[in-house]
């Protein structure tokens, strides 16, 4: 009897230790998530309403993060920005990104380490007038 109560409390200990663990990690991912989301949404939005549009957004990293870039890319004549935040997990890295509307131009380097950050979103007048232009996003 005493065999299997140690058997069941060491299973509880087993458990109860891997959630602590376990946690921490996943509330970075979605912090990283969430984060990534709250960015693109800014620059949807100032890329659909065009100029003179601006707006802020506040956003937290989590303290595991190795990088936050924007990165620009063009597939099939189209350029698109992806937003990516890489958090170290244990021994490797997992990236969380998105893929915005328009073109971003800024630098997010200064996002480093933990914490809260507001970030500016304003348009660039584009030629013809009818089409959007790119998104400028900086640290404030």
């Amino acid at each position: 009897m005493l065999a299997f109560s140690l058997a069941i409390f060491a299973g509880m200990i087993y458990v109860v230790t891997d959630m602590f663990t376990r946690i921490p990690t996943e509330m970075g991912v979605n912090y990283a998530f969430s984060s990534v989301q709250s960015v693109k949404e800014g620059a949807d939005f100032v890329y659909i309403h065009g100029d003179p549009s601006k707006t802020q957004k506040e956003i937290y990293i989590p303290k595991n993060v190795e990088l936050v870039a924007i990165q620009n890319s063009t597939v099939s004549n189209e350029t698109k920005t992806w937003i990516l935040v890489r958090l170290s997990v244990g021994q490797s890295y997992t990236d969380v990104y998105a893929v915005t509307r328009g073109v971003m131009n800024g630098t997010l380097s200064e996002i480093d380490h933990e914490g809260r950050y507001v970030l500016s979103f304003d348009s660039t007048p584009n030629n013809p007038p009818i089409s959007n232009g790119t998104i400028n996003v900086f640290v404030l």
